[in-house]
């Protein structure tokens, strides 16, 4: 192959392209070569120096040394490290909402291009405007473009002024079994990925459905073969959802971990979804300012929104109350992951994005930080991004033959820590070289 940017080809393979920049070549070709890349595989905690043939956007060879009779575009990542692509298991691709009036609007779109930018590749919209998200997502499947991948559960499932219903988004709502049964009857019409579902007892101000109605939501959902998130407000929230059937739960209860709950999870075989950023970030921002100087975050946020963060002074009542709430209670939290994470409970990265302490995108990266600080290993940190993800949602994942060449090359090792996966060199999509500086563009 002859390339068009032979100049940025040889700075690549040096080294010496900036993050954010242009690929080295045409990224239209079926064929590329990876070569001489050290993969890193969560799934099955191996880091080994190998070459990738990617054709037709999967994985189609694996060679210990670069194939001499190879003739197509080719890419010499040596020294540098592939990790699967990232995926946000939790977010509201609304936007960034900030602590005061300034806000980062997006479309639906806008948040998967600044998803990808970031590295990551997948998001789960676990509420959002029905017909807004849906439609993103059916158009984004019918044509495939460079952005993040959308999964989405349309509306939240929750009864009449409950969790769900504050917001200026229309919702669904489930008051009694009956109601259950027929609203998801209705709603796997639309093809959701998941069906969420709200079950808080932690938010007394605000009610929320009986046992029974969870019981008939999940039960309809899984007879349409659709897996089920629970949002969770106690620990009591969580046997329920779980015995109930649940494929995942989200958010973490303030109260310590009872005994029960890590051997509940394993037995039913179903994912947590800790969410960390939204409980824990606000009490960061207020204590450490200069975590808002992240060039990655400068990258995907405007300065208004970065702004408003800065003081806590500046914080609704509300929000100032969160933020001691956080302070409060962060010790707990973190030991109930880590637990059950010790335990071994299937975790999944996931942010609440849209939320005030969250930003799409940059937040996951943060996620994988407050996971690892919470005492997980980095190879356990780095599968609840990538190849848990993927089991969920019954893909393959890795380097094998066959799997979506998705995937991020990184200038440091990702194991040695976990915040190196935010130092990107290039994005591979299906197989393709992404432009990243592209995906800001309006």
């Amino acid at each position: 192959m002859t390339y068009s940017f032979p100049l940025l080809l040889l700075m690549a393979v040096l080294g010496l392209l900036p993050p954010g920049c242009s690929p080295p070549f045409a990224t239209n070709e079926a064929d590329l070569l990876l070569e001489n890349g050290m993969l890193v595989d969560p799934g099955t905690q191996t880091l080994v120096k190998r070459t990738l043939l990617l054709r037709h956007g999967r994985v189609a060879r694996v060679y210990v040394t670069p194939p001499a009779s190879y003739a197509g575009p080719r890419l010499d990542v040596a020294g540098r490290y592939l990790l699967p692509g990232l995926t946000d298991m939790h977010i509201h691709a609304v936007g960034n909402l900030g602590p005061g009036s300034p806000a980062d609007t997006m479309t639906v779109a806008e948040v998967t291009r600044r998803q990808l930018y970031c590295g990551v590749m997948r998001t789960l919209d676990l509420f959002n405007d029905e017909a807004r998200v849906l439609a993103a997502r059916n158009a984004q499947r019918a044509r495939p473009g460079p952005s993040a991948d959308l999964y989405c559960a349309g509306p939240a499932l929750t009864c009449a002024g409950g969790h769900g219903t504050e917001y200026a988004i229309p919702t669904r709502t489930i008051n009694s079994p009956a109601e259950a049964t027929r609203v998801v009857n209705a709603l796997a019409a639309q093809h959701p990925d998941v069906v969420k579902v709200i079950y808080d007892h932690y938010a007394t101000w605000m009610p929320t459905i009986d046992q029974a109605t969870l019981v008939a939501a999940l039960r309809t959902a899984h007879q349409h073969r659709l897996k089920t998130v629970v949002h969770v407000g106690t620990w009591q929230d969580v046997r329920d959802a779980l015995q109930a059937g649940a494929t995942a739960v989200t958010h973490v209860p303030p109260d310590a971990l009872p005994a029960d709950i890590g051997p509940l999870f394993l037995r039913h075989g179903a994912y947590f979804i800790p969410a960390l950023a939204v409980q824990t970030e606000l009490a960061h921002f207020a204590r450490d300012s200069s975590l808002l100087d992240d060039p990655l975050l400068r990258a995907v946020s405007s300065p208004a929104l970065r702004r408003s963060y800065r003081s806590e002074s500046g914080y609704s009542p509300g929000l100032q109350a969160f933020v001691r709430w956080q302070r409060q209670h962060e010790a707990t939290v973190q030991q109930s992951v880590r637990t059950l994470g010790q335990q071994g409970v299937r975790l999944l990265a996931g942010t609440d994005a849209g939320n005030p302490g969250t930003f799409q995108g940059y937040s996951l990266h943060r996620e994988l930080e407050l996971l690892a600080a919470a005492g997980l290993s980095n190879w356990a940190v780095l599968a609840a991004a990538t190849t848990q993800a993927s089991t969920f949602f019954g893909e393959p994942a890795g380097f094998a033959p066959g799997s979506p060449a998705n995937f991020l090359v990184l200038r440091q090792s990702p194991v040695s820590a976990v915040q190196h996966a935010r130092a990107i060199d290039y994005i591979i999509q299906r197989g393709r070289l992404i432009d990243r500086q592209k995906l800001l563009t309006p």
